[in-house]
């Protein structure tokens, strides 16, 4: 069964692989592809790697990210403006 997230990640794969981005099958992209998703440059993504923030990433050779991981830390941080 298919959660939102996921397809969500699959509709955003779908769009970055018609730009020409690489997407691999199980939804993972490098630095820049997420960097771009979550709005900070690279260097910002790679400073918050080497402080242990940031969203997670998997190190297989090169740096990877998943596109849902990265959906998800995005609404993590969603705030509230209710009082």
């Amino acid at each position: 069964m298919t959660t939102p997230m996921e397809t969500k990640a699959s509709l955003l794969a779908a769009e970055l692989t018609a730009q020409g981005r690489e997407v691999t099958p199980d939804l993972r992209v490098q630095p820049d592809v997420a960097a771009t998703i979550i709005g900070v440059s690279v260097g910002t993504l790679r400073n918050w790697r080497n402080a242990e923030m940031g969203p997670d990433y998997f190190k297989a050779g090169r740096i990877w990210y998943s596109i849902v991981d990265l959906l998800r830390w995005i609404e993590s941080r969603r705030q509230s403006c209710d009082s």
